[in-house]
């Protein structure tokens, strides 16, 4: 809520139509622009560039209202002027921020309509306060939105556990899929709100929201940039673990058709793969992925593994789930035996000691920090110190 002595702020008005200006930057960059220029490796997901377009375009439409409807229009209405321009704040930045947050979520299992209804009761009070000019209509906006928004943040909270989950069945290189930072976007746009909307006038304050405001843009935008598009397929099929009616068939003659693997499975009464099912699974992991070295390739996806193994996403996942792991720890737990076998190598054939980052790239690690994260969650200590340990040990 801006005071009338801001409009007298040659500064403030600089900073705030800078603020309006970085977003505007933001939302025109991220609407045209289809690749990442902060980050060429990482084609990020276009719907999720829209809605965050969209968030930076409402941020530059709050700047322009709140100064023309203070200059100009309603300008001796003041009551009437902050329940509409509070309205309009409150029904477009905070859905469409939480659209942003829920596309930064690629499962797709959540749903952006729960939160849209949230606002009608927001549009209801701004309508009363708007007809009767009382003030306490915007205590009651507050009071409601921030109950939403503190709702929001802990079922995204838990969401991000999902979402955890989900990447760690369907992909084995997490690079550029660090999910926290979707939750600081989460209390960013919450602190953002309650800057925007509880302001009472104070200069200093007014500064520090035009402040925040740029920060959220430019956070925003590297988030989006960085944010790799992550596709499986059979999206249908993430909550089933039974079903699939297109199984391809195999002439292999040394394991169990898919056919017969998927019929097994659906014949298991607590939804659970057969024993016979899991066997032939392991068996044809074991030829085509561990001796065929399948691991080897940089972002293999488990729908991938599932072709060459001639099973479906599915029937995988219920693998590993019943094998105590996970597609990623799976895939993770190969790589790092292909490294440590090389680095032994290296080592016995004495010479120049080898160079972790390429023995690990060499062994299907798209990122060096992907590989020493994933290093020292299976292993319990970090690359360095099982290096320094294996030479103390050839010795």
């Amino acid at each position: 809520m801006y005071a009338e002595e801001s409009l007298m702020d040659i500064l403030f008005l600089m900073l705030y139509g800078g603020a309006g200006m970085a977003a505007l930057a933001g939302a025109l960059y991220l609407w045209l622009r289809r690749r990442s220029a902060l980050a060429p490796d990482v084609e990020s997901p276009r719907e999720l560039r829209l809605w965050a377009a969209a968030f930076l375009f409402a941020i530059t439409a709050s700047h322009v209202w709140w100064l023309l409807v203070n200059e100009s229009w309603l300008a001796g209405e003041r009551t009437v002027r902050e329940v509409l321009m509070m309205t309009l704040d409150h029904v477009t930045l905070v859905p469409l921020a939480v659209a942003v947050l829920l596309h930064m979520l690629q499962d797709r299992r959540r749903r952006l309509w729960p939160w849209l209804a949230a606002q009608v009761p927001i549009v209801a009070m701004g309508m009363a306060g708007i007809a009767t000019g009382d003030a306490r209509s915007m205590l009651w906006m507050i009071g409601w939105q921030t109950v939403v928004i503190a709702a929001f943040i802990v079922r995204y909270f838990l969401a991000l556990r999902e979402y955890n989950g989900w990447l760690l069945d369907n992909f084995a290189d997490l690079e550029h899929k660090d999910i926290w930072r979707s939750l600081a976007v989460a209390v960013l746009a919450g602190m953002f709100f309650r800057f925007y909307s509880t302001n009472e006038g104070v200069m200093p304050v007014e500064y520090l929201t035009q402040w925040f405001t740029i920060a959220v843009v430019a956070f925003l935008v590297w988030r989006v940039e960085t944010t790799q598009r992550l596709t499986v397929e059979d999206e249908d099929e993430m909550t089933r673990i039974q079903g699939d009616t297109e199984v391809p068939t195999t002439v292999a003659t040394e394991v169990p058709t898919t056919e017969e693997v998927a019929a097994e499975a659906v014949e298991s009464a607590d939804g659970k793969l057969s024993a016979g099912a899991v066997k032939a699974l392991g068996q044809r992991l074991r030829k085509e992925c561990e001796v065929g070295k399948l691991y080897q390739h940089p972002d293999l996806r488990i729908e991938q593994l599932a072709r060459t193994v001639e099973s479906n996403r599915t029937y995988l996942s219920a693998y590993f789930v019943q094998r105590g792991t996970t597609y990623n720890d799976y895939i993770n737990e190969l790589r790092i035996r292909h490294f440590e076998q090389l680095y032994r190598r290296a080592l016995q054939k004495g010479g120049e000691s080898p160079k972790a980052k390429d023995l690990a790239t060499e062994s299907g690690f798209s990122s060096y920090s992907t590989f020493g994260a994933a290093f020292k969650r299976l292993r319990g200590m970090t690359v360095t110190q099982w290096m320094q340990q294996l030479r103390e040990e050839l010795k």
